[in-house]
């Protein structure tokens, strides 16, 4: 679990493969969970300070640096 204001690794994947499209470093800035019948994940909007922008990002791809 990663807490608001981390550092961390992010990686951004193509959608029909699992090959890295992009990669980075970025600061998390919230978090809340998805839930769908029996699964549910965690989501972390993830700023990108070199793109300027922010990521929604399943918690499997993002790693703590």
């Amino acid at each position: 679990m990663f807490s608001k204001g981390e550092l961390v690794r992010w990686y951004e994947m193509y959608v029909d493969l699992m090959i890295v499209r992009n990669t980075g470093l970025g600061v998390i800035r919230s978090s809340y969970k998805y839930e769908h019948s029996d699964w549910s994940t965690i989501i972390y909007e993830v700023y990108r300070p070199t793109l300027q922008d922010t990521i929604s990002l399943e918690e499997c791809f993002i790693e703590k640096i």
